[in-house]
């Protein structure tokens, strides 16, 4: 198993959430849903459950902890408990007319038992579970896997349990992944912050191509622009102008894996008034430059986002 690791500010602190009630199926010990685009949990918050989310036809950001990055159709991830996580659409994916489908699993530590987790034969499933407190992208997985998950919720009984096992099972043999949040990230768990944080993302990702800046994020949710720098900086751990940064390079991955349009023209359809700063900002964010991104791209995804699920 080859695991990689994604850039994440090593400023990134601590970000207020809102907490997602999971209300309990039938008799079922665990929960599984599908949902289109848009859906009203779609905002920074958390929950006592993991949770498997594939996204497919879809591309856009990912939210997890202090980790921000592109994600794109076969997008598949693992959340542990109370770990803050959200997902926004830039665009379709590359079937003409797809409907985005997000499909989610979320069971418990003991949703089988207090010890289930924890007996030898699940050891590598254990050892999973443990390492998705700091969030889990599969890179490279069973293609069986896409089917499964969009199954099980289909399912009753035994079978519904069998089903998440061989889920679990195969999440573990995955070849390629990539651990999402810094190792030292702790969230701040609370309401307080939570609504005017989430408008604050919503507003920058609305005005993302205008010369935006501190000063109109701190109107729109009306505070002084002092006040608003310092509540800024101490829920996400950044600035508002690298925060602001990160967010364009994201939406500039989309385009580098969706679409042919010139890096130039991506440069400045994003938010940024020079290449010579886009490229700056991208190399600090991905170690690598825009045009290197889109190579490796298209050699990953195929042309604009067709993703190979195994490889």
């Amino acid at each position: 198993m080859e695991m990689a690791m994604d850039y994440r500010s090593s400023n990134s602190k601590k970000l207020n959430a809102n907490l997602e009630i999971i209300p309990p199926v039938g008799e079922s010990a665990f929960t599984c849903f599908s949902h289109p685009w848009p859906w009203p949990q779609c905002v920074w918050h958390y929950h006592p459950e993991y949770e498997i989310h594939l996204i497919l036809n879809s591309s856009g950001q990912v939210w997890v902890g202090d980790y921000i990055g592109p994600f794109h159709d076969g997008h598949l991830v693992l959340v542990g408990p109370d770990l803050p996580h959200n997902w926004t659409s830039n665009a379709m994916g590359p079937s003409e007319g797809a409907v985005q489908e997000d499909h989610v699993i979320q069971f418990r530590d003991d949703s089988f038992g207090p010890e289930f987790f924890n007996v030898p034969d699940l050891a590598a499933v254990h050892d999973l579970l443990s390492k998705a407190s700091r969030g889990i992208e599969f890179l490279v997985y069973d293609p069986t896997l896409v089917r499964q998950i969009v199954d099980i919720a289909g399912l009753l009984g035994i079978a519904r349990v069998i089903a998440l096992l061989q889920i679990l099972q195969k999440l573990v043999e995955a070849t390629r992944m990539n651990i999402l949040c810094s190792e030292g990230y702790s969230p701040v768990l609370g309401d307080n912050a939570a609504i005017r944080i989430n408008q604050v993302i919503s507003f920058m990702r609305t005005n993302l191509k205008e010369d935006l800046t501190l000063e109109d994020a701190a109107k729109h949710v009306q505070m002084h622009s002092r006040s608003f720098s310092r509540f800024f900086r101490q829920i996400t751990g950044r600035r508002f102008s690298d925060y602001l940064c990160e967010m364009r390079v994201g939406e500039a991955c989309d385009l580098l894996q969706n679409t042919d349009r010139p890096i130039t023209d991506i440069c400045f359809s994003v938010g940024f008034n020079n290449i010579s700063w886009f490229n700056r900002c991208f190399m600090e964010s991905k170690k690598m430059s825009p045009r290197e991104y889109r190579r490796i791209g298209l050699g990953r995804y195929g042309p604009f986002g067709i993703l190979p699920h195994a490889g």
